[in-house]
């Protein structure tokens, strides 16, 4: 390669290999692009429009808030299902008897303190030695 398609080759080279970044910022070293994200001013600047997960709220410099001042919300459904397509909350007790057996689970107002197992439930007869408390009352009463 000759001298002067050598020195047009590292020309273009340094050319194309340029800092296209900008100046670092006087304070803190880092391109100004980088710097913190700019504090909410309103509750709708936090909003992830989201609904289960509950309602941010712009509250710079309170614990839990982050680098933009918003605090996570409360969960919209924190005793019940929640659809965030139709942006409800289910009953809390949609299903009172799951195990059908003619008792209301305790998340119901009933008594049944396992409503996944038929056999448990208030009143029914203990098993002695299985460490199920079959009716309910607080003890296996074996």
């Amino acid at each position: 390669m000759t001298k002067l398609a050598r020195a047009a080759f590292f020309l273009a080279l340094a050319v194309a290999c340029g800092d296209d970044d900008e100046a670092p910022d006087a304070t803190t070293g880092r391109d100004a692009t980088t710097d913190a994200p700019e504090v909410c001013t309103s509750d709708a600047v936090c909003d992830d429009d989201l609904f289960c997960n509950g309602e941010e709220r712009c509250m710079p410099g309170t614990s839990g808030a982050n680098a933009r001042g918003c605090v996570a919300g409360m969960p919209a459904c924190p005793s019940a299902t929640c659809d965030e397509s139709a942006r409800e909350c289910g009953a809390p007790c949609s299903n009172p008897d799951a195990d059908g057996d003619s008792h209301a689970a305790i998340a119901c107002g009933g008594g049944d303190c396992d409503d996944t197992d038929p056999d448990v439930h208030p009143g029914a007869e203990e098993v002695a030695g299985d460490d199920v408390d079959s009716n309910c009352d607080g003890e296996d009463d074996s």
